[in-house]
């Protein structure tokens, strides 16, 4: 291209964008800039797109989570305690070592050593000196006897 002035240059092709050669005229060089500036236009906008897109797809996750979290605390929060579970009924007529063994709160196979830990912590606690009930102190003894593989004299109670 040329222009009225007789020191233009003509502009040169180079991918796809007008470059001027030195002493090209000023509408090449604004044809250049405009190029420049629609090329990388169009970059930007490609690149801007997904930016959105994945920041929208962030804060979705950030709260689903924070939902699920929030019901998880709820149902935490509201749930009653858990509490221990003790035997449901009355001793049997003939302690079996089964009921001796949850009298004592030990295993049926539980050592001589732990048998009488747990029997002397129950009794300090039971102890009819100490306003405890002679029944309960007798059936714990008897659980004592009967997992400590001793006959007991009586194997029912007098009450």
């Amino acid at each position: 291209q040329q222009s009225g002035t007789s020191t233009v240059a003509p502009s040169v092709a180079h991918e796809g964008l007008a470059v001027a050669t030195p002493g090209a005229c000023r509408r090449t060089a604004c044809v250049q800039r405009v190029a420049l500036r629609t090329k990388a236009k169009g970059r930007k906008e490609g690149g801007d797109m997904a930016t959105p897109l994945l920041a929208g797809l962030g804060v979705a996750a950030a709260a689903m989570g924070g939902k699920y979290a929030m019901q998880a605390w709820q149902t935490f929060r509201n749930a009653p305690p858990r509490l221990r579970q003790f035997y449901q009924g009355g001793f049997l007529p003939e302690m079996t070592r089964r009921e001796a063994a949850q009298i004592l709160g030990l295993r049926e196979s539980a050592p001589v050593q732990k048998v009488r830990e747990a029997h002397r912590k129950i009794m300090v606690a039971n102890h009819p000196d100490a306003g405890g009930s002679d029944y309960l102190a007798s059936k714990i003894n008897e659980a004592k006897d009967k997992l400590l593989k001793k006959s007991s004299g009586s194997s029912t109670s007098p009450f």
